[in-house]
């Protein structure tokens, strides 16, 4: 089981992957992975640590980064970057938990959406202002 800090992405183009590939090497990041729509209805925990795939698709227009295993230092670098940036998109960003890394990826894509949503209704922007 490869326990290495690593970043998982839904959602991104190839060039938004190309510039956040750049990016996470300018600043010695985390590896970069893409999580597949195939892989979409799986645990975070197989996505993870496993080659399964699923039979059914997974299908959300929504931009999702994921840290797994990052030292808060880096994914405070790594957001912080992606705001400044007007190459790369607004993603939702998630830590993974010892409790969302047993949850289906597209449940915890809903999740995040309507957290999302909560903040913009509630504050008027989130609090990493997706």
């Amino acid at each position: 089981m490869d326990t290495n800090p690593k970043i998982l992405v839904w959602n991104l183009s190839d060039e938004e992957m190309r510039l956040f590939g750049l990016f996470l090497k300018d600043i010695d990041g985390p590896r970069l992975e893409q999580i597949r729509r195939d892989q979409g209805h799986l645990l975070v925990r197989e996505i993870l640590f496993t080659d399964k795939v699923s039979s059914d698709e997974f299908d959300s227009n929504e931009k999702v980064v994921l840290f797994y295993n990052v030292q808060a230092e880096m994914v405070q670098k790594v957001v912080a970057g992606i705001r400044e940036s007007e190459d790369l998109p607004r993603p939702i960003f998630a830590v993974v938990t010892q409790h969302s890394i047993d949850w289906k990826f597209s449940h915890l894509v809903e999740e995040l959406v309507k957290e999302r949503d909560y903040f913009k209704a509630h504050k008027g922007a989130q609090p990493d202002d997706h």
